[in-house]
């Protein structure tokens, strides 16, 4: 049998898998990506519009410089992609819904993770000026936040890798100096280097639940446009979000429901009382934009997204057990190293990148791809925070015995 090779082979056809071969392409790799669906985005990156925007924090945290290093990347990577993906640079008004939040704001207008200009403290009279409905609170402006239609973004992402769709993978096999990837009926592919992107499956391979991802269910709810919710022109936040009308709809989510039951990612149904959910955060995000009216509801999605317990991205070299296992694993003098610990070869991971997957995928990707190519990394700590090694190192830190044992092979 005839096994398909490449330079590169990604399980995941989602923004993560997508994103990832991309940035191979672009290096000049041979790509093939694999999912278990019959199209690409079949999962968490399949709603019908998606926010971009960076999570900042009050201390300029490292978290805040990836996320907001990461949000800028994929503006302007968007911004090249403009006249091929549907998306709207509408801005985005994160609003404050706390004395303790309007506290943080102040702060947080004042980042230096964000180039000047890309975010600033609004009162509610500039607010509603932004959103063209009426805003009783102040927020954060962010005039280069945007939605993006990630389907579209994940087709055009991978337009340069082969895939094999419908095709669910049942081990990784290492194979002379890469790897093999083996489905029901026989081998489906191999590569120099293999990239576990499919997000919550990834737990489902022995040796990358190091990973430690946790499963959240989310739903998102359209909701037809009326006259006056019409004049909305930008996405508004505040736990919840609305976007401006697209296609006759405004798109509002997304619930947030932890399932520790589920170690693999298993398609959800959309839910009635979730709608409900999401009609009712809209109201107390917006109490106006409808008008008084009672808003239609024409259509959900729901789907799982997989996270980590320190709402970071797992991204790097999937750390080889048995080093991993030494107590005397490398570290820096005081602290324990993720980027001292041996990768398995050719074996990477990306994923838990949660509920901004949009905002944080490219960026990850292009690091994997860069740390693969051999390439000097350029945000070392923030490589090190990423990192699949993370927990099992903190955990040993602090006494307690973290995911090692699910670790092994």
């Amino acid at each position: 049998m005839t096994v398909a090779s490449s330079d590169v082979v990604i399980l995941g056809g989602g923004i993560a898998g997508c994103a990832a071969a991309d940035a191979f392409a672009r290096r000049g790799r041979s790509v093939i990506v694999i999912d278990r669906a019959p199209r690409l985005a079949a999962g968490a990156s399949g709603n019908p519009a998606g926010l971009v925007m960076p999570r900042l924090t009050a201390d300029d945290s490292l978290a805040a410089e990836f996320h907001s290093r990461a949000f800028s990347m994929t503006v302007e990577r968007l911004r090249v992609l403009e006249a091929a993906v549907p998306s709207d640079r509408c801005g985005v008004l994160q609003l404050a819904d706390t004395a303790a939040a309007e506290a943080r704001f102040v702060k947080m207008a004042g980042t230096t993770t964000l180039p000047q200009g890309e975010v600033a403290l609004v009162t509610p009279a500039a607010a509603t000026k932004r959103a063209g409905v009426p805003i009783d609170r102040s927020g954060l402006w962010f005039p280069a936040g945007l939605w993006v239609d990630p389907v579209v973004l994940c087709r055009r992402l991978a337009a340069g890798a082969r895939t094999i769709l419908a095709a669910e993978a049942i081990a990784i096999v290492p194979d002379g100096r890469g790897w093999r990837v083996d489905g029901g009926a026989g081998p489906l592919a191999r590569g120099d280097h293999l990239i576990l992107a499919h997000a919550m499956d990834v737990m489902r391979i022995p040796i990358a639940a190091i990973a430690g991802l946790r499963a959240v269910r989310g739903q998102v709810t359209r909701i037809a446009a009326t006259r006056p919710s019409r004049r909305l022109r930008c996405i508004v936040t505040a736990g919840a979000y609305v976007t401006p009308a697209i296609e006759g709809a405004h798109v509002a989510g997304a619930t947030f429901d932890r399932r520790p039951d589920l170690t693999g990612d298993i398609p959800q149904g959309r839910a009635d009382r979730d709608d409900g959910r999401n009609l009712a955060a809209v109201r107390t995000l917006l109490p106006p934009l409808f008008g008084g009216t009672v808003p239609t509801v024409t259509g959900g999605r729901a789907s799982l997204r997989a996270t980590t317990r320190d709402h970071l991205p797992v991204a790097g070299p999937v750390p080889d057990p048995d080093a991993l296992a030494d107590p005397g694993s490398p570290r820096r003098p005081g602290r324990p190293d993720p980027l001292a610990v041996p990768g398995v070869p050719g074996l990477w991971l990306l994923s838990g990148l949660g509920s901004r997957g949009l905002t944080t995928a490219l960026w990850t990707a292009e690091q994997v791809a860069a740390a693969a190519a051999g390439e000097t990394l350029r945000h070392p700590a923030i490589a090190a925070a990423l990192h699949p090694a993370r927990f099992v190192l903190r955990d040993r830190r602090s006494g307690g015995a973290g995911p090692l044992a699910a670790a092994g092979s």
